[in-house]
C-alpha cells in the first residue's frame, strides 16, 4: 500500500506488489524493443542513441588511455585504433539526410533566396534534419557571428552577400 499525489496534490491510495530488491528489478531483465513506427515517431535522437552511447564509451576509453599513457608511440597507437569514434557525438545527423544545424540553416536560406522568419527557418530545418527551435536559434547566432547570415528585421534573417563589405552596409 502506498500513496500517490494527484494533479491537485491530493493523496490517492495505491496498491502494488511487494518487490524485495527494487534495484535488481529495475536494472535486470530483457529490455523491450520498440517497433520501427515507434522509433520513427520518437525521432532521430532516439534512433541513433546506441551509436552515440558507443561513441561516448569509446571516447571515455580514449581519455582513460591518455591518462595512463606517457609514451608518445603508445598514444599514437590509441589514436589510430579509435580514429573516427567521436563522429556520433557531433550534432551531424547523416541518418536523416541533414547535417549540423548551421549547415541545414544555410541550405534552407539558400534555397529560399529571401529573408525568412525564425519560425519558418526552424520548421524547414526540423523537416530536413529534426533539429529543435533552440538548436536553430543557436545556429543562427553562430552564423551571424561568423558573418554568413544577418538579421534583416526583428526575427527575420537573410544570407549575407559575400561581395558586400562592412563599409557598403554602413553607407
Amino acid at each position: 500500500m502506498g500513496y500517490l499525489l494527484g494533479a491537485s496534490s491530493r493523496p490517492a491510495p495505491m496498491r502494488t506488489h511487494y518487490v524485495d530488491d527494487p534495484f535488481q528489478w529495475a536494472t535486470h531483465g530483457t529490455p523491450v524493443q520498440l517497433d520501427n513506427l515507434s522509433v520513427m515517431a520518437a525521432g532521430p535522437d532516439y534512433a541513433t542513441r546506441a551509436d552515440r552511447k558507443t561513441a561516448f564509451d569509446d571516447f571515455a576509453a580514449v581519455v582513460d588511455a591518455f591518462n595512463d599513457l606517457t609514451d608518445p608511440a603508445a598514444v599514437a597507437a590509441v589514436m589510430n585504433r579509435t580514429a573516427g569514434t567521436t563522429d556520433a557525438l557531433n550534432t551531424t545527423d547523416n541518418a536523416t539526410g541533414g547535417g549540423t544545424a548551421a549547415d541545414v540553416v544555410l541550405q534552407v536560406l539558400t534555397e529560399r533566396g529571401e529573408e525568412m522568419k525564425k519560425g519558418e527557418i526552424a520548421q524547414a530545418v526540423n523537416r530536413v534534419s529534426g533539429h529543435s527551435l533552440r538548436t536553430v536559434g543557436d545556429a543562427l547566432a553562430k552564423l551571424i557571428t561568423d558573418g554568413r547570415v544577418r538579421q534583416s528585421g526583428h526575427g527575420r534573417y537573410i544570407l549575407t552577400d559575400p561581395d558586400t563589405t562592412e563599409e557598403d552596409t554602413a553607407a
